[in-house]
């Protein structure tokens, strides 16, 4: 694949995450603020995963 070419996909995450952003005037407090309330309204959908130890 080229790394100069377009990809459509990429290119309409962007364009979601880009009004998502524009949505909240581009603050950065407020997008977390929003993202917590949309994780808190969806505890079943959040992926919590048990501590292993480190490898050596």
């Amino acid at each position: 694949m080229n790394p100069t070419a377009s990809d459509p996909i990429v290119d309409e995450v962007r364009a979601i995450r880009e009004a998502y952003a524009e949505s909240l005037g581009n603050n950065p407090a407020a997008i977390v603020a929003d993202l917590c309330s949309r994780q808190a309204q969806h505890p079943q959908r959040l992926v919590s995963l048990a501590s292993r130890p480190a490898q050596k």
